[in-house]
């Protein structure tokens, strides 16, 4: 007789961030489940505010990334540890290179997985919103 395997699930972990936009009642910024962070789409907000920083693309994915730095570091983890990352445009032909360029300066050395898609609408106008997964490292690194 084959014996039975059984599994334990980690409980899922929502993460809120103080730093961050005020998310909606039912939206959290991050979800952690088994060692991995999976980020909400993230705008280009000053932390507290509901608006983006400017109309530029690249101004809104500075913003961002120092968005997800906040959100990463609260979760237990940081940029470096980023395995994947999903960038939604509203004008993919217009704003990839400049998005691109700001992106790539995050990561001079060992660029994550990413994937750019094509949207026809953002919430509050936004260009461009980023969701990512990331590894949590309890000391930051791995």
């Amino acid at each position: 007789m084959q014996q039975k395997t059984s599994y334990t699930l980690s409980k899922i972990k929502r993460v809120k961030s103080n730093q961050l936009s005020v998310p909606l009642p039912v939206f959290t910024h991050a979800s952690i489940f088994n060692d991995i962070i999976y980020t909400s789409c993230i705008q280009g907000f000053k932390p507290g505010h509901l608006e983006p920083i400017s109309q530029e693309a690249s101004d809104q994915a500075k913003q961002i990334m120092e968005n997800l730095s906040l959100l990463l570091e609260e979760s237990g983890s940081n940029l470096s540890n980023i395995i994947k990352m999903t960038l939604f445009f509203t004008n993919l032909d217009d704003d990839f290179q400049s998005v691109n360029q700001v992106i790539n300066s995050y990561f001079p050395t060992d660029a994550p997985a990413r994937s750019s898609l094509g949207v026809s609408h953002l919430p509050k106008d936004c260009k461009i919103v980023i969701e990512c997964m990331a590894a949590a490292a309890k000391d930051n690194t791995l």
